[in-house]
């Protein structure tokens, strides 16, 4: 006797059951992927960060000092002053860009690694430059022992003012000395000027110079003169940035005196 086996279909209520559990395990999925390509950008930007540090290494071992942040460029036999990015431009993998340069031909385009990837396309910009060197104290003084201001970061200002800053003679040593950071005020690679590529620090905490960051979690990366970097929380304690900034906290406590304290490490952050 041939028997015939009738299939039940899906209720209305029971589909909807299925939707609704799809739609939680979605919910769920999403942020979960967001926060890795969050933590993909960064690292991206860390990676960034990290090939200019070892470009500006290079330049200090080749060269024997670190590039000054206001370059002297001959144009036609006058003078340019340009950004602390054109004398890394051979370090960098740039070697046709400078090539221009150095041939006379003032040149700006766009590079990679000189842009966070969480920067707003918008944003943007021919040159673009996420990234500030450390170019240390935000004022011009002199203290009248003949330690300037300008002396008191990694890159310092030109070679008609300053002596040449080297990673060998950083008094507080190169795992404790910023080389770069990020900042949202810079935009571009074509001013010389300190304030428009640099990042800074004072006797108290200033904004527009500060490290700051597109990254969802708010802190941003910082790299240091040994080439290490990490991800820094951006509540970094204002004195242990300062601290770092300074290559030497002996010198630089005659614009703040805080810093000849010791540095609290467990107050670097993330």
């Amino acid at each position: 006797m041939k028997t015939t086996s009738i299939r039940r279909a899906f209720t209305l209520v029971e589909l909807l059951v299925v939707i609704a559990i799809m739609g939680v395990l979605i919910g769920l999925t999403i942020p979960a992927v967001q926060s890795v390509r969050a933590a993909a950008r960064q690292t991206t930007c860390l990676n960034n960060e990290k090939q200019i540090a070892t470009a500006a290494i290079a330049h200090n071992s080749t060269i024997g000092y670190l590039p000054y942040y206001r370059y002297y460029y001959r144009n036609n036999g006058s003078q340019l002053s340009v950004s602390w990015v054109i004398p890394l431009l051979p370090q960098l993998g740039e070697t046709p860009l400078w090539n221009q340069w150095d041939n006379g031909t003032v040149t700006y385009k766009s590079l990679k690694c000189m842009i966070c990837p969480d920067t707003p396309e918008k944003k943007v910009v021919l040159a673009g430059l996420s990234y500030g060197a450390n170019c240390g104290y935000s004022g011009t003084e002199n203290d009248a022992g003949g330690v300037y201001a300008f002396q008191l970061g990694a890159f310092v200002r030109d070679p008609k003012i300053n002596k040449r800053s080297m990673i060998g003679k950083m008094k507080d040593g190169s795992s404790y000395t910023v080389l770069a950071s990020e900042n949202l005020s810079i935009n571009n690679w074509q001013p010389a000027e300190r304030t428009a590529n640099g990042i800074l620090w004072a006797s108290s905490e200033t904004t527009n110079n500060y490290p700051s960051s597109y990254h969802p979690q708010k802190g941003f990366n910082m790299v240091f003169a040994d080439g290490s970097g990490r991800y820094i929380n951006k509540d970094l304690n204002y004195l242990t940035y300062c601290q770092l900034m300074a290559p030497d906290d002996g010198k630089a406590a005659k614009y703040n005196s805080s810093l000849t304290n010791p540095m609290d490490v467990k107050k670097l952050g993330k």
